[in-house]
């Protein structure tokens, strides 16, 4: 079975900063600006917990 454009996933995509270089923890899927977090699991110190956050950006909360 094929996909068509649509139903395709997009992939997550290293962001990068002005020099080229990539932005470490910052993924950009589509439109959308993710963080890779890696949270320590709380009862099992060799386990790690790793979770994607997306962001919510609006241009009224831009301004200080």
């Amino acid at each position: 079975m094929t996909l068509n454009s649509k139903q395709q996933r997009q992939e997550f995509m290293p962001v990068y900063d002005g020099r080229k270089a990539k932005i470490k923890g910052l993924w950009k899927r589509g439109d959308k600006y993710y963080a890779r977090l890696k949270i320590a699991h709380p009862t099992n110190a060799t386990t790690a917990i790793i979770k994607r956050i997306c962001f919510i950006y609006s241009e009224a909360s831009d301004s200080f």
